[in-house]
């Protein structure tokens, strides 16, 4: 491999990995000190901090590693909010959201449905922790009433949000794909290729709430040449190219009843599936497409975070002991955040505290 290449890469994960950090650290932490005091201003402060550190993927993403999106379908109009319902190749999908949502001015409208892991990652998932993002623990007793608690919270925050959900509830693969026919199978529903069989729960509970704060909502198919991960995306070695259909729903055409919602939903997704079969088959979608340009606002942002954060947040870090001390305690602080449920009630991140059920022998 090239120095040049190994430079790039590393300067792309080492620039994120410290960005997101030194973001939650430097810029979050005192917004959360003024959190009990001021919870609209911190609310919207979080989201406009993110916002920026969004940027900064998209730089890495679009312009060091030159990742081409192609957008088909369905314009979406500025200014309009809604849910995103993706399928689910990768582990990286709802990163792609970014993309569009910036060109449509919405950036700081983004919330992602992802799995409670997330939340552990320094840096990125201490992040959107903050954020209110929704957490799933995959037990849904908990999980319907923590998702009705997150999105009431964006009501009353006057949040009109980009919410991007996953039906599936898993990235696919070959183990995974088998188990979603078997259960399709078992209980005579449809049987896919390139999706799994999506879960229509999950969407109805967060359709019902925001029926009267959204505008719409939106069938994403996103799609690549090979799986991509999160290492391989940061990197620059996949993907190459991303393809992303969009398709409008208005909220009148989504069922409230859910025996209906989920034959809408498993409608959409033999939709979903013979498009991603023609991706395989023609390396696109059968239909026009525009494509992400250079945009200049990456590189500002890149070289804002360089010069007015990461640099003298370091310089900061090696000479003085109190910074030191500032940055332990910030660590000890989130460590504390993602693992004690009773710390995250009272910060108001979940209502009530999540007790997993005993493992069956």
């Amino acid at each position: 491999m090239e120095p040049k290449v190994l430079l790039r890469r590393f300067v792309s994960i080492a620039g994120l990995l410290i960005s997101s950090l030194y973001a939650a650290i430097f810029l979050m932490i005192p917004v959360i000190i003024i959190e009990p005091f001021f919870k609209k201003l911190a609310f919207t402060l979080h989201y406009k901090i993110a916002s920026i550190w969004f940027r900064l993927v998209l730089f890495v993403f679009e312009v060091v590693n030159n990742i081409e999106i192609r957008f088909y379908g369905d314009d979406i109009p500025e200014g309009e909010s809604m849910i995103m319902m993706m399928n689910h190749p990768s582990e990286v999908d709802w990163l792609f959201s970014f993309s569009v949502a910036y060109r449509k001015k919405a950036l700081s409208k983004i919330k992602v449905i992802l799995k409670n892991e997330v939340r552990l990652v320094p840096g990125v998932g201490w992040g959107c922790d903050n954020l209110d993002y929704i957490y799933l623990s995959r037990d849904w007793n908990f999980d319907e009433k923590h998702m009705e608690y997150k999105l009431n919270k964006y009501i009353e925050n006057d949040f009109k949000p980009w919410l991007v959900i996953f039906p599936e509830g898993t990235d696919i693969d070959e183990e995974k794909l088998k188990k979603s026919h078997a259960f399709a199978e078992k209980n005579g529903y449809p049987k896919f290729n390139n999706v799994l069989l999506p879960r229509h729960k999950g969407l109805h509970a967060c359709v019902e709430p925001l029926r009267n704060t959204i505008d719409s909502v939106y069938d994403v198919t996103i799609g690549y040449e090979s799986k991509p991960t999160i290492l391989s995306c940061v990197s620059g070695s996949n993907p190459k190219v991303v393809n992303m259909h969009f398709k409008r729903y208005s909220l009148n055409e989504v069922p409230s009843n859910e025996d209906d919602l989920q034959k809408w939903l498993f409608k959409i997704y033999a939709e979903k599936d013979k498009m991603l079969q023609d991706l395989k088959e023609n390396g696109q979608y059968s239909m026009p497409y525009t494509k992400t340009k250079f945009e200049p606002s990456f590189l500002l942002t890149a070289l804002a975070w360089f010069y007015y954060l990461i640099i003298p947040a370091t310089h900061l870090l090696i000479r003085s002991n109190f910074v030191k001390l500032y940055f332990v305690a910030s660590i000890i602080y989130y460590i504390l955040n993602s693992k004690v449920e009773i710390l995250r009630k009272l910060r108001g991140l979940q209502n009530s505290v999540y007790i997993p059920k005993p493992k069956q022998h």
